[in-house]
Parts: structure tokens; sequence; C-alpha cells
């Protein structure tokens, strides 16, 4: 199995339901605290292999490999009649390659994508590229995002265990060409942290090219990560549930 939807929760009668799309060597545990956050709200995560439960499986390291399993139409299978997608760092780029992906099939499109601490792919990922750091440069890249907002950082046994898949990941948007993207009638709201030394705001407006609509943008204090903060959490949330 490569790329599946697990679902954090289970509400029989939605108000919404929200796809997320996690950072970088991430699972979806570290987004459970969306289902307190948005009790209304069916939310499933995207799963890959390499980490958490699917610790054990080798990861991914394409584009296309995440979509090899036809990911598009369990989007279209659970999300009903009306979804929104809520993409981190990377997973901004997964979620906007799947509505591409479904636009270019003629099917239903989120109704609004919220795109977090994620650079548009307009021109590609900047070199140097993270996937080719030493251990030690990578190590310290990961230690110093996580630090800037408090986060938990991984001991050295903790990042071994995961370094091929932070890798693997990092590699799927730094080798991924998006290509002309279609204007999507799609609402694009994109979040970005006050201190976020990785992604800045002029990173960001490039998403303008692939929305027919206003591109709206919210700072939100902290860093990459500053949704580990409770008062920029309730911020992003409160912008989820519109």
């Amino acid at each position: 199995m490569n790329a599946c939807f697990e679902p954090l929760n289970g509400i029989a009668a939605p108000r919404r339901t929200l796809f997320v799309f996690p950072h970088a060597g991430s699972s979806p545990n570290a987004y459970r605290w969306l289902c307190a956050a948005l009790p209304d709200t069916r939310l499933f995560c995207l799963s890959l292999p390499g980490r958490g439960a699917r610790l054990s499986e080798p990861p991914l390291q394409r584009m296309d490999d995440i979509f090899a399993d036809d990911l598009t139409a369990k989007i279209l299978s659970l999300g009903g009649d009306e979804f929104a997608f809520f993409g981190h760092s990377m997973g901004g780029w997964i979620a906007h390659e799947a509505a591409q992906r479904l636009a270019r099939c003629g099917e239903l499109l989120p109704r609004v994508m919220h795109l977090s601490a994620s650079r548009s792919p307009s021109k590609g990922y900047p070199a140097p590229y993270l996937h080719q750091l030493s251990q030690e440069a990578l190590r310290n890249h990961v230690t110093t995002l996580a630090r800037a907002d408090g986060a938990e950082v991984p001991d050295t046994q903790i990042f071994e265990l995961l370094e091929q898949t932070i890798r693997s990941d990092l590699q799927i948007i730094e080798d991924h060409n998006a290509g002309r993207p279609i204007r999507l009638g799609t609402e694009l709201h994109c979040y970005v942290g006050t201190r976020d030394t990785q992604v800045t705001p002029k990173d960001v407006l490039g998403w303008q090219e692939c929305t027919n609509r206003a591109l709206d943008m919210d700072m939100i204090p902290g860093g990459h990560f500053y949704f580990v903060h409770e008062a920029s959490r309730l911020q992003l949330v409160r912008s989820l549930m519109q």
C-alpha cells in the first residue's frame, strides 16, 4: 500500500470534511489535536509509508508515487459533496497536486485550500536541496526549526530512525516539477509564521498563479511550526472553521 487517508475521528453528521496533508517526516499523529479543535469536522489525514504505524514500510521518493494508487479517487469517495484541504509545508504541495489532478479530470474540487507555511511551487524548490545535506547538517536544520517554536526536538535515536523518511519527503518536493498550473476556481488561504525563516510572504505570493480567486494570506505569530503555540493555533482554527 502506498498513500492512503487515515480517519482522525468518526463524526456521523459533520458540518464539513477536511483532508489534512502533513509536513515532511510527520504522520497523522501530529495532527490529532485538530479533533478537539474542530469537533464538528470530519477529518482525514494523509498517511504515507515510513513513519508512525507504517514505520517499517519504505518511504516514497516521488510525487507520482503518492498518487500511484489513485489518491484522488479516495478523496472523492470520502469527501462527499463538499470538502476542503489543509496542507502544512510539504503538505501544501501535495494538496495542490491533488487539486490539479482533480481539475485535469474535471472532478469536484475542494471548496477551499488552506496552505500553511508552504511556498508556491510555481518556480520549483530553490537550491541548495535539503535532502542532499549531510546527516549532521540535516539534523541541525530539523532541530533549528523545532526549537524556534519550542516544538519537540527528536533525540539522536529518533532522528536516525526517521532520517531516510525525512530525506525522502524533502526529495519529493525538491525534485517535483509542478509545471504550468491550472487556475482553479478554489479559494486559497495561506498562512505564514511571522518568524518563519523557511517560508516568507514573498514565497507565498506565487500561489496567486494557481487560482482565479483573490489570494488570502494571514500572518500568524510564530515560526515554521507556529501552531504549537495555543494562541496561534486558535487563529488557524478560526479560519479552518469558516
